[in-house]
């Protein structure tokens, strides 16, 4: 190394020592730059307390407004929400017939495809198979009808 790097590294050195002693230098290079910047982000300055309350106030201020929002969209969102689904119920009552389903387009009561007291010889099963054949039948008389699925 030159005289002058010996110099100019000396010069560094003592500029970044009087740096952390608290001591500004006039000293402009990239690795005093860079622990000015580690300086400060370690010691950040001081705020007098009259605009600490301030920024305070201010960050509050912002935090109750956008909380207001965030309760004044959820409100309309949830009214907007009701309002579609009353109008859907109005909408869905007003276009129907009003009339009754048919009695033959009804199913039929289980207890009169099975009356008790039950044969012996009937099982559960052979119950469910009955029930889920009228079933059936009633489906397949629906859709020959052109009323059904």
């Amino acid at each position: 190394m030159s005289d002058e790097d010996d110099r100019r590294a000396s010069d560094v050195g003592q500029a970044i020592d009087d740096l952390m002693r608290g001591r500004e230098s006039g000293l402009e290079d990239p690795a005093v730059i860079g622990a000015r910047r580690i300086r400060a982000s370690l010691h950040p300055p001081a705020v007098d307390p009259e605009r600490r309350r301030q920024i305070a106030d201010t960050v509050a201020g912002q935090w109750a407004w956008r909380r207001r929002r965030r309760v004044v969209r959820t409100v309309l969102a949830v009214a907007a929400t009701i309002l579609v689904v009353v109008f859907l119920t109005l909408l869905v009552r007003t276009t129907g017939t009003g009339a009754r389903t048919p009695e033959h387009q009804l199913s039929r009561e289980t207890a009169t495809l099975i009356p008790g007291p039950f044969p012996a010889d009937q099982t559960a099963s052979d119950r469910i198979d009955l029930i889920y054949a009228d079933r059936l039948d009633g489906l397949r008389q629906a859709t020959l009808a052109g009323v059904g699925p």
